[in-house]
């Protein structure tokens, strides 16, 4: 994997999988970065008389909690932080084009280049909200490639605290939970319950190898294939 220098994404796809109609990558765990449909946000103002006001929002909505606060051990916590997503507006457009390097502008704004073939779409950082996860179930249209997992994660730490970490080394730091996703994913495509995997990879290895003995989750990047031959087939 690579990216340009400074780039803010990198040189391949922001996606493992997209479309325009939901469900996608139907066995995929729910991660950060996945992008939802038709999400119920709740949004605050005020009226002319200064009241406060609070209206729900149908929007496109992204994932923003991390992988770990998603949900505890295999269950899915019942409310999950999201951001909206929408097309940018022609002046945003303009600003992040113009920006040198390339997207070096408006950081309160993720482009998510290759969503859509219309416009350029984003994430918008200062629209945050939580929802019930039933209103995710089934309307998932993107989960984001390891690369453009690492580079949302670079453009977020960098709008909410101005600390950037390359892309390259945001990807290394994630390589380990993309692998276990992997494995989980394969886990729940064999018909296994989802929420029991977490339990099966705190369990120790049992094939007679070098490895015997080691807690699943802690050989996930050195030992894939022995994990991969002792999951359940069905």
């Amino acid at each position: 994997m690579t990216s340009s220098a400074g780039a803010w994404l990198p040189d391949g796809s922001l996606f493992l999988e997209s479309s325009d109609a939901p469900p996608v990558r139907p066995y995929r765990p729910w991660n950060q970065g996945d992008i939802f449909v038709d999400v119920p946000i709740m949004i605050t103002g005020r009226t002319n008389a200064g009241a406060p006001k609070v209206k729900e929002k149908l929007c496109h909505a992204m994932l923003i909690g991390h992988t770990c606060s998603l949900r505890g051990g295999g269950d899915i916590a019942i409310l999950q932080n999201v951001a909206e997503v929408r097309q940018a507006k022609d002046a945003e457009i303009a600003r992040l084009k113009a920006a040198q390097p390339l997207f070096d502008s408006d950081f309160k704004l993720f482009p998510l280049a290759g969503l859509f073939h219309d416009t350029l779409w984003i994430v918008d950082f200062n629209v945050l909200g939580t929802t019930h996860y039933k209103h995710l179930v089934d309307k998932r249209i993107a989960c984001l490639s390891l690369e453009g997992w690492a580079a949302l994660q670079r453009r977020y730490a960098f709008h909410s605290l101005r600390v950037d970490l390359s892309i390259e080394t945001r990807a290394e730091d994630l390589r380990g939970l993309w692998r276990e996703f992997e494995l989980w994913e394969e886990w729940c495509s064999r018909g296994l319950v989802e929420r029991e995997f977490d339990k099966w990879l705190g369990e120790p290895i049992t094939t007679d190898c070098t490895y015997k003995g080691t807690i699943r989750r802690d050989a996930v990047e050195f030992a894939a294939d022995i994990l991969l031959a002792e999951m359940p087939a069905s």
